[in-house]
């Protein structure tokens, strides 16, 4: 008798634990799943190699660049992006693949303004995720957790002229869609850095004053390396229109 109550003890024990088990499972599986697909973990990373357009290669080999990545959002396949809780009034779970270029260019000056980061400050790098300094010539790779990033890259100077950058979103992995495959996702991509050059015009209607005091940078020569610009959903359109944009405010700028 006294073993049989044993034993009865003990399958009511088994069962408790086998009930816990399964609750905690169920609660854990929205987690785990979307519908019936399993979604990769938030943490999963991939690695950026970052490089200059070739192009100005020559002219500024050497040159120190200085890059500040800020994370905004994670990223889940099935699921897209998911703002981090101090960009959640950003709202980057809206970027999708009908997000147009304009759009993307305009997220990104916003993200660049609510981070108070539209203009580079040497002393002020709290808010950044990562901070690179590398010359140019050289490729570093990056590594980077999955998610969407604020690129802000230093404005330099060569000999003749200057070279600046506006604000912009890079997402890894990165999304480049191939005519014939679809969307194909890219965990090491080569990036391109998205760099504009100012040649300056010389204004010689007052030859006595300082010669610096007769440069305005007025021409403006836009490459951004990739013809298809490594945005979030990338394609030929956002290329133009982002393109488009960059001039429309960096004709606005003026260095003496």
């Amino acid at each position: 008798m006294g073993t049989c109550k044993m034993k009865k003890t003990k399958m009511q024990l088994i069962k408790r634990i086998c009930a816990i088990l399964t609750l905690v499972l169920i609660t854990a599986m929205p987690s785990l799943f979307n519908g019936s697909t399993l979604v990769m973990a938030a943490d999963e990373t991939g690695v950026f190699t970052f490089k200059l357009p070739e192009s100005y290669l020559d002219e500024v080999y050497g040159t120190q660049v200085d890059i500040r990545m800020y994370k905004l959002a994670d990223y889940t396949e099935n699921v897209g992006f998911t703002s981090l809780p101090a960009y959640e009034s950003l709202n980057f779970e809206s970027i999708s693949g009908t997000t147009t270029a304009k759009e993307l260019a305009i997220k990104a000056l916003e993200t660049a303004e609510f981070l108070n980061v539209s203009k580079w400050d040497d002393n002020d790098s709290r808010n950044a995720d990562k901070e690179i300094s590398f010359k140019a010539g050289e490729e570093p790779e990056i590594s980077a957790d999955y998610g969407l990033y604020l690129i802000c890259i230093k404005d330099f100077k060569s000999v003749d002229n200057n070279y600046i950058s506006l604000p912009y979103l890079l997402s890894m992995p990165t999304f480049e869609e191939i005519p014939g495959q679809g969307v194909i996702t890219d965990d090491s991509p080569s990036v391109t850095l998205k760099i504009t050059k100012l040649v300056p015009t010389k204004n010689n209607s007052n030859p006595d004053t300082n010669i610096s005091d007769n440069i305005s940078y007025t021409k403006i020569e836009v490459l951004t390396g990739d013809s298809i610009m490594k945005l979030v959903i990338p394609s030929a359109t956002i290329a133009v229109a982002a393109l488009v944009i960059v001039i429309a405010i960096a004709i606005k700028r003026k260095t003496v």
